[in-house]
């Protein structure tokens, strides 16, 4: 996306994908889907069809259906793949059946959290704190992560089949109702800020925060989604790139 936005800006999608960087990123998205991480593969599309929506060229509705529909028949189809059901009879009905079960097993969590639990109106500070200590580095900080560390599957009574943890369950148990409302109005708020804003830099950040809130955010727990996907890869390392243009353009003398 800084490429996109910095070095080599153009309306064209496909002039944007003739360049280095593009076959870079294309070469790691067949290595992560060869893993199997269609949904953080899916993340770093949205992310780029965000920022190019947003801040390249307007997308009508036309053309984000059709884009919706490609990328669900895809990431339904690298599923079934993913679970050997590309031999049954219908591939169609695996594909949704694919992609129904993924909303479907992550409500579960959300059902049997309000289910069997009571639901506090404000977290204990403990909770917060056990996530935001995850950006602190683990060989500094090892004897104090263990000691907060929270698990919430284990705090709480909570089913979550194939290990999706619905962003509810993460929200009320981290924050508590209270703390969940203000937790929302201020990411709203910050969202807002970055896309009004003219530098590249914000530019990136809003697309890969945007993307972020697509998958992992809704079936991940916060200390991957929020902390790791979200604050560490979306706004500090786009921030810590930034960081080293800027002292690369000082120290060679370039002029962007």
């Amino acid at each position: 996306m800084y490429t996109l936005r910095h070095w080599n800006y153009s309306k064209s999608v496909f002039k944007n994908l003739q360049n280095r960087y593009a076959i870079l990123y294309l070469t790691c998205s067949i290595m992560m889907l060869s893993t199997g991480g269609r949904l953080y593969f899916m993340t770093t599309v949205i992310s780029l069809i965000v920022f190019y929506g947003v801040y390249l060229q307007k997308l009508t509705i036309k053309k984000m259906a059709i884009v919706a529909i490609m990328g669900l028949t895809f990431a339904g189809m690298i599923g079934i793949v993913r679970q050997a059901q590309s031999e049954s009879g219908d591939v169609w009905l695996a594909i949704g059946a694919n992609i129904i079960l993924e909303p479907a097993l992550t409500s579960i969590s959300s059902m049997t959290f309000i289910q069997s639990n009571d639901l506090p109106i404000l977290a204990d500070v403990k909770y917060p704190l056990s996530l935001f200590i995850n950006l602190l580095p683990s060989f500094l900080f090892r004897d104090l992560r263990n000691e907060i560390s929270v698990d919430l599957e284990t705090e709480y009574d909570i089913e979550s089949p194939l290990g999706a943890l619905s962003s509810f369950v993460s929200w009320i148990g981290y924050f508590g109702i209270l703390g969940s409302l203000a937790g929302l109005f201020i990411f709203g708020f910050l969202l807002s800020i970055l896309k009004n804003r003219t530098d590249s830099t914000s530019h990136v950040i809003y697309g890969m925060l945007c993307g972020a809130t697509m998958f992992t955010f809704f079936r991940d727990q916060f200390n991957i989604s929020l902390i790791k996907i979200m604050i560490q890869d979306s706004v500090l390392a786009p921030l810590f790139i930034f960081i080293i243009i800027k002292c690369t353009n000082k120290i060679f003398g370039y002029k962007r």
